[in-house]
């Protein structure tokens, strides 16, 4: 089972007026949305949606690669220009997450919850992930891009080996029918509209939000935030910049970057 290919003319309308011809890049392959979104995002586009039915180089966080098989799930990265401070940065993973979340839960009617930093989980295993990218320009963010992919159609036995038992999809989730042009947009919606709520949301109204599909609160782990730099401790949720914090020996860390190499079931 596949995804139909995907329609340049149906995206179009469905966005209803949010993308163009011009702000819309569809490809049956490319090695990496989010590295053409960088481009487009340097060449000064204000929005844009780079869309791909395969990618042969796909990136998740650290560089680690994502597998990305024709028509099995979305791939596909947004380019924005948020009114944003710099230190609102690491707070963009968490607002795509929740408004990805939500999206994929109200249209395909499974649980979602929200791992620090970057993934979405159901039934304990990695459904997508979301990798941002950033420029600043003095006191501004200059652009952000939010990569999304999202794993529908891949069977058990199609991930491959090293993701097998740990990564699901929508099919792996009972969902039979899903609209992957309809979702696709519905997210770039929610997307847009949560990053660009940033610059006025109270971010304790984000924190809470966060807190209700946290995947790691309460949890035992161990977090790599540089090479031979980790933290254990138990994960207690995060703070007002999007950091995860973790009760460990030394008292309550925020850690504002790094990978989850750990966590207890």
């Amino acid at each position: 089972m596949k995804c139909p290919p995907y329609s340049y003319e149906r995206l179009i309308g469905l966005a209803d007026g949010r993308l163009d011809e011009g702000s819309l890049l569809l490809f049956d392959s490319i090695d990496s949305t989010n590295r053409m979104a960088r481009e487009i995002a340097a060449d000064g586009k204000m929005l844009a949606l780079v869309v791909a039915d395969r990618q042969s180089e796909g990136r998740g966080q650290g560089g680690r690669s994502w597998y990305s098989p024709a028509g099995m799930g979305i791939w596909a990265s947004i380019v924005l220009r948020p009114n944003l401070s710099p230190e609102k940065l690491g707070l963009i993973p968490i607002a795509s997450g929740l408004a990805i979340s939500e999206v994929v839960e109200r249209l395909q009617r499974v649980r979602i919850g929200v791992k620090w930093p970057n993934d979405l989980v159901c039934s304990g295993r990695k459904l997508g992930g979301i990798l941002v990218e950033s420029s600043t320009l003095g006191d501004r963010v200059s652009w952000a891009v939010v990569g999304v992919g999202i794993n529908i159609f891949l069977a058990e036995d199609g991930f491959p080996a090293a993701l097998m038992g740990r990564a699901t999809s929508l099919r792996l989730e009972g969902v039979r029918n899903c609209d992957r042009e309809e979702l696709l947009v519905s997210i770039l919606t929610a997307v847009v509209d949560g990053v660009t709520r940033l610059d006025t949301r109270p971010t304790e109204e984000l924190v809470e939000a966060f807190a209700k599909r946290d995947a790691l609160r309460g949890r035992r782990v161990i977090i790599e935030e540089s090479p031979g730099r980790r933290h254990e401790g138990e994960a207690r949720g995060i703070d007002p910049t999007g950091a995860l914090l973790v009760d460990t020996l030394d008292g309550l860390t925020a850690v504002r970057s790094g990978t989850v190499v750990w966590f207890a079931p």
